[in-house]
């Protein structure tokens, strides 16, 4: 039998799509109700995966696959492609378990920013920290591969946690993203490199391929302004996974930005900002209307803007 491998960066559309898009869809849904609402499914994919011998899933498993996947085929499709990812990816997969860092962690995570806040108990939100994110630095410190795997550990952290509290919860539990633009110095933009645009899609595409139903909702936060939010929404548009669905952008002040993030988790806003981390908590303490108000300025009409929202259209166009 030909040796199985992961699809080369270029070819990850061969990788099966999950049907479900992110969002709200199937959260809190008890898995008593959906083994019974999935139980011919289920007992058609297992009847497939047996001859296969593929047999390390349970039921919980393969009903949140069917779930992210929708009809049989399809989940089958995922189910084999996650087993040779699982193979090729082990050492990641692995270190991500016993929460060991990779040995060229640091080396990524001295040119990004990321951080996590659980505004309840069995709730995680993923920020991005874009403004502490130097992209072309990153990609001069590590190999592409080195970015994919450093991000699948993240994702595979990320993924225990949703499956623990999933099953300690006995229902669909997720995480979502927190994509926070707040300091940018938008006149200093730059579309990242092409290497690192294909690295965070590559990362996408094996995640979801290997975490069904992980992602929920998606916000962006500390945009000036219109223009700027069609930049940062063609830029995203590149390295989102496929399954992505609607994108919730903050506006307001910076205190009603992160409200809104609550509300979107549709968790008691109070409760929600009583347990900020303190750099969000900080960033709220800083009087920046003047800079904010410069940068409004700037994003709408200096020449540099426009010449990085030509360069997004001609790279969507290809």
């Amino acid at each position: 039998q030909a040796a199985c491998s992961i699809p080369p960066p270029d070819d990850l559309m061969s990788l099966p799509t999950p049907k479900t898009k992110t969002g709200r869809t199937f959260l809190d849904c008890p898995f008593s109700e959906l083994l019974q609402s999935k139980a011919a499914d289920l007992a058609a994919l297992k009847a497939q995966l047996g001859p296969l011998g593929i047999d390390s899933y349970d039921d919980i498993a393969l009903v949140r696959y069917l779930c992210g996947f929708v009809d049989v085929s399809n989940t089958l499709a995922a189910i084999q492609a996650a087993e040779v990812i699982k193979k090729d990816k082990a050492a990641v997969l692995d270190a991500a378990s016993s929460n060991t860092p990779l040995p060229y962690a640091d080396k990524i995570e001295a040119h990004q920013s990321t951080a996590v806040w659980y505004p309840s108990p069995n709730c995680l939100v993923k920020v991005i920290r874009v403004p502490q994110t130097d992209a072309k630095l990153l990609m001069k410190a590590a190999t592409m591969e080195e970015v994919v795997d450093h991000g699948l550990h993240m994702c595979r952290e990320i993924w225990n946690w949703v499956d623990s509290t999933s099953r300690a919860e006995g229902c669909i539990k997720k995480y979502s993203i927190m994509v926070d633009f707040h300091g940018m110095r938008w006149r200093n933009a730059s579309i990242p490199p092409a290497t690192y645009r294909k690295a965070l899609k590559e990362v996408s595409a094996l995640s979801e391929v290997l975490h069904p139903l992980m992602l929920g909702g998606n916000a962006i936060l500390g945009l000036p302004g219109a223009s700027v939010g069609d930049m940062v929404l063609k830029a995203a548009k590149m390295v989102l996974p496929k399954s992505i669905g609607n994108l919730t952008i903050c506006s307001g002040s910076r205190e009603k930005q992160i409200q809104t993030v609550c509300q979107m988790m549709e968790l008691d806003p109070a409760r929600c900002m009583s347990r900020l981390p303190d750099f969000l908590r900080n960033s709220m303490n800083i009087d920046e209307v003047r800079d904010d108000e410069e940068e409004k300025e700037f994003a709408e009409n200096h020449p540099a803007a426009a010449k990085v929202m030509q360069e997004l259209q001609e790279l969507e166009n290809q």
